[in-house]
């Protein structure tokens, strides 16, 4: 994702969040657009967790589109261990391991749609 589609975080350690409700960037504690934070969990940390999280992701994203529904994936704050395990411990109850979070809300049906994101071309990706 290009920077130009991201918003900086305002503070050290917070997560940046763009809002749903608007076609530019803001900051959603200015104007907070109703968005929910999901948080997709296993009850194992394994490769075969991590698989099965990733399809239920997929699955979600899917979902959430096919209803109209804005979807923002993020996994970064989960590969800092202090982060993983507070939310484990005090979103979780220690009972899953958090292995993506995905902030889901409903875009305005009067705002413009954002710019594209950049696509490389196939023949740049695949070989034959």
């Amino acid at each position: 994702m290009p920077s130009r589609n991201a918003p900086a975080p305002r503070h050290a350690g917070e997560i940046p969040v763009r809002s749903f409700a608007e076609p530019a960037l803001l900051d959603p504690a200015d104007r907070p657009d109703g968005a929910q934070w999901l948080v997709v969990g296993t009850p194992y940390d394994d490769r075969r967790a991590q698989l099965r999280a990733g399809e239920a992701i997929s699955a979600l994203l899917l979902t959430a589109t096919g209803l109209g529904l804005a979807t923002s994936l993020q996994t970064e704050p989960l590969g800092m261990l202090d982060s993983r395990q507070d939310i484990r411990t005090g979103l979780l109850h220690d009972c899953a391991y958090p292995q993506a979070m995905v902030r889901v809300g409903w875009a305005a049906g009067s705002a413009a749609p954002l710019a594209e994101t950049p696509r490389r071309a196939v023949a740049d990706v695949m070989a034959a």
